[in-house]
């Protein structure tokens, strides 16, 4: 018996259908349980199957959030976890292989947010969460809906940013830079905090292992921070002796870190 709802008997009055979740993932699923229960359970009617229907997607749902919460950091829901956001790197890595000199390919965004110690001892950590909430709001807002961004730290974050070269990551980061300022003046204004974050760029390359690049962008973060905070500093590798050169940025005019 096929067990998909467009093919279950006579419909369901319109009153008792339950509403349809909009995530793909939770469709996913939930189309997974039903060919399950098609290969475990063929003897089950149509309508046995339709009065299952709910709680096939309540099943689904609370599934997708376990995976969710295994995956996603959980105060900033759209940020991979440390680990996971190493795994993605690694696959970029790899793919990195394949790309021809000259085309365009990916980086990786360090970023670490300035004095944020100081506003979770003067402000308590409630407002450090909020700000940190908001600034990856702002980090959302700034990237590509093919770019990746994950928690690495504390208050650091990172971003795989896809199909681009140093330059375009440059203007990304400084996108990223501009949106923090601007949403931290809004929002936290009253408690005299303008959020700024130091950023650290390196290329994602076939011969560098996930955590050296992680590193190296991390490096390259430090030197922002040691020239004045709310800088953008360039790990850029020398061919030779495979070793980064740091290159900073010209920085952007507003909002300087204090």
């Amino acid at each position: 018996m096929n067990y998909s709802k467009e093919s279950m008997g006579e419909p369901l009055e319109e009153s008792t259908v339950p509403e349809k979740n909009p995530n793909p993932r939770v469709i996913e699923v939930e189309d997974q349980l039903f060919r399950q229960f098609a290969e475990a359970l063929p003897d089950l009617s149509a309508d046995q199957v339709q009065r299952l229907s709910p709680v096939v997607t309540r099943i689904a749902e609370q599934m997708t959030e376990l995976e969710n919460i295994a995956v996603y950091d959980t105060l900033l829901r759209k940020f991979f976890r440390h680990q996971n956001f190493l795994e993605l790197l690694q696959e970029e890595a790899k793919a990195a292989e394949a790309i021809p000199p000259g085309k365009l390919g990916s980086v990786l965004i360090f970023m670490d947010l300035d004095n944020f110690k100081a506003v979770n001892d003067i402000l308590g950590h409630q407002t450090g969460d909020e700000l940190l909430r908001t600034t990856g709001d702002a980090v959302l807002r700034s990237i590509r809906p093919g770019d990746t961004p994950g928690r690495v730290g504390g208050e650091e974050l990172a971003v795989i940013i896809r199909r681009t070269t140093i330059e375009g990551a440059v203007a990304a980061a400084r996108r990223i830079q501009t949106a923090v300022i601007e949403v931290s003046q809004k929002q936290f204004a009253n408690q005299g905090v303008i959020q700024t974050v130091s950023i650290g760029i390196c290329p994602i390359e076939s011969n560098l292992i996930p955590d050296l690049t992680l590193v190296t962008a991390d490096k390259a973060m430090y030197v922002s921070k040691a020239n004045g905070k709310n800088r953008i500093t360039i790990a850029q590798f020398d061919q030779a002796t495979k070793e980064p050169k740091m290159i900073p940025v010209e920085p952007i005019k507003q909002g300087a870190g204090k």
